[in-house]
């Protein structure tokens, strides 16, 4: 199982900074991330909302690393052999990234895709062998890639 927990920590984001998690690492709230407020639409910004996806990618880095420290707690803390863990922290993902979905860009589709692949694993029967499957491995895939071309790199796993 702890082998599996590893597969699903593949999901977490590591961007262009990023510290690595400590023990000391604890879930904070289950809000969702902020995105900052952004100067007038250029190249590479959203087609709707004025928030560029650049500062998009840069707030779902942010929410992987939070996904990341909470699976970690929880595996430290002996909790990682439960299905109902993962439910809940594949639940928080997908929901800390609603906000980040908003609008017609390539980020903005690529991220409503991932966010419905990981309300998929979070009910699966087995959330952990979800998580691992190849449909929230392509959508995240499709969330890189649409970084990528915004100017951001982001890489999940």
């Amino acid at each position: 199982m702890i082998l599996i927990s590893v597969s699903v920590l593949g999901l977490a984001a590591c961007g262009e900074k990023s510290d690595p998690p400590t023990a000391a690492s604890t879930p904070s709230t289950k809000a969702p991330v902020s995105i900052p407020p952004s100067p007038p639409a250029s190249a590479g910004d959203s087609q709707g909302g004025g928030t560029s996806d650049k500062e998009r990618c840069a707030a779902i880095k942010t929410s992987g690393d939070k996904f990341k420290a909470d699976l970690l707690a929880k595996i430290q803390s002996g909790d990682a052999q439960n299905p109902e863990t993962y439910r809940t922290i594949l639940s928080d993902f997908a929901g800390s990234m609603n906000n980040l979905a908003a609008g017609d860009s390539k980020v903005a589709k690529a991220t409503t895709t991932m966010i419905a692949e990981l309300e998929k694993a979070a009910a699966a029967p087995d959330p952990v062998k979800a998580a691992d499957g190849d449909a929230l491995t392509k959508a995240a895939g499709d969330v890189e890639s649409s970084c990528k071309a915004a100017g951001y790199t982001l890489k999940f796993g």
